[in-house]
């Protein structure tokens, strides 16, 4: 969640890019019925092992979300606290997109310096048609889009695998989930992008005319 919202916070405010973390990564989850099989992280990881699970994670988001495309709308609303006057609303929405629009956004990547790669700025330039609450003012829904997607299943792929306190919230490892985001953002900051416009073009784009279902 915090990667996520960081992002979230990083591409809606410029001059927060260049920042490498907006606050700490130490993270407490809810311990419950937690698996024996869990890592402790006292074992050397494996850092191949590990970018190979986030490919995997990525090609099932890839099968499994149509790609929608973000387009500016502009929403009057009452404002909530000063009567009389009228707020606007800038989240926009999502359509399915089309070939052109796919194709369009692969030929111009890079051309966003806010980006780490041109793979975050595929991912980020892709959504589905799904969206969370924000405390942002003036957006009040953040599309969800392929990034989102990718962190949130490395984050539950994270915490199903790797044990980072025991039963009594005690810290076990100091910095492995550090070590775990770390290969995150490194996969994300120098894989090529290409393998996975090629997986989107190829489930979506290409052969048959495919309708996207605005499910």
């Amino acid at each position: 969640m915090k990667g996520l919202t960081s992002r979230i916070l990083k591409q809606e405010f410029k001059h927060l890019a260049h920042l490498p973390c907006l606050w700490t990564r130490l993270f407490f989850a809810g311990v419950g019925n937690m698996s024996k099989n869990k890592r402790k992280g006292d074992e050397r990881l494996n850092k191949k092992e590990i970018e190979q699970v986030i490919s995997g994670l990525l090609m099932e988001i890839i099968e499994q979300h149509p790609p929608f495309q973000w387009v500016l709308t502009i929403e009057a609303f009452d404002h909530p606290y000063k009567v009389g006057k009228i707020s606007y609303d800038y989240s926009g929405e999502v359509k399915p997109m089309t070939r052109e629009e796919f194709e369009e956004i692969v030929s111009n990547l890079g051309e966003k310096e806010w980006y780490s790669s041109k793979l975050e700025e595929l991912l980020s330039s892709i959504h589905i048609n799904r969206w969370t609450a924000t405390y942002i003012s003036n957006y009040g829904r953040h599309w969800v889009n392929y990034m989102d997607l990718l962190l949130e299943k490395f984050n539950e792929w994270k915490y199903n695998n790797f044990q980072f306190y025991d039963e009594d919230g005690n810290e076990i490892n100091e910095g492995l989930e550090i070590e775990l985001d770390e290969i995150l953002d490194d996969f994300i900051e120098n894989s090529s992008h290409e393998i996975y416009a090629k997986k989107i073009s190829k489930k979506w784009f290409d052969g048959t005319k495919r309708k996207i279902s605005t499910f």
